[in-house]
């Protein structure tokens, strides 16, 4: 079987009554956030990784300049000014991979920040207090074979952090798995602690995953 995605949006104005929109420019939508007066989707489609944007609350969007070299974007948020959002590249000339991270002002174009080596998987973004937090994993150069979303199980779980979105401290080592893991997404709890949640990839043939929340402070705290 083939599949196929459609990008779409759903607006609502009252979080009950919702209405179906299409998503200019993406095929695959992976992550959204809102800022100042704009919302900027982002995902990918047939050439790679896109962003939309809209400023009148989701009725209408317009698409991004993505780099061709991006394959996706999988995560947003909005942070002090800007929109960071999370991808994965194209292999280079020795067939390594990798994620990185990119900022924008407006949603529609887009700066590489940062660029991770191929043994380390960004997974998820998420704003603690006055920092943005990148949460992945870090696995053997060779095992790097990522699907459409840079997504590959790892032996650790790092945490990247920033303050400003562009300049990055880390990865610093937050959790040495026991079994091969799949960040998944990350949150700060009332005590001001990072959440972080996994799958641990159980078994030779990768099929059967389970939860795993991992706790602690954050990162430079």
């Amino acid at each position: 079987m083939t599949w196929s995605f459609r990008g779409v949006a759903w607006v609502s104005p009252n979080g009950t009554q919702w209405s179906e929109l299409p998503l200019a420019g993406i095929s695959d939508a992976l992550g959204v956030a809102a800022g100042l007066d704009r919302i900027v989707a982002v995902g990918t489609t047939e050439g790679g990784a896109s962003a939309s944007v809209s400023l009148d609350g989701g009725d209408t969007w317009q698409p991004g300049d993505v780099s061709p070299e991006v394959v996706a974007f999988t995560s947003v948020v909005y942070h002090d000014g800007n929109f960071v959002a999370m991808g994965s590249t194209q292999s280079t000339r020795n067939g390594s991979a990798g994620v990185g991270i990119w900022v924008s002002s407006d949603g529609l174009s887009w700066e590489n920040v940062y660029r991770g080596g191929a043994e380390h998987s960004i997974g998820r973004l998420a704003v603690v207090g006055d920092e943005v937090v990148a949460v992945g994993g870090q696995f053997p150069s060779s095992a790097w074979t990522p699907d459409q979303g840079g997504r590959q199980p790892a032996d650790t779980v790092e945490v990247w952090a920033s303050t400003d979105g562009q300049n990055w401290s880390g990865p610093r080592v937050a959790y040495a798995a026991k079994s091969k893991m799949l960040v998944t997404g990350a949150a700060i709890d009332p005590d001001g602690h990072l959440v972080i949640i996994a799958s641990a990839v159980l078994g030779a043939d990768h099929t059967r995953v389970v939860p795993v929340l991992i706790e602690g402070p954050i990162l430079g705290h």
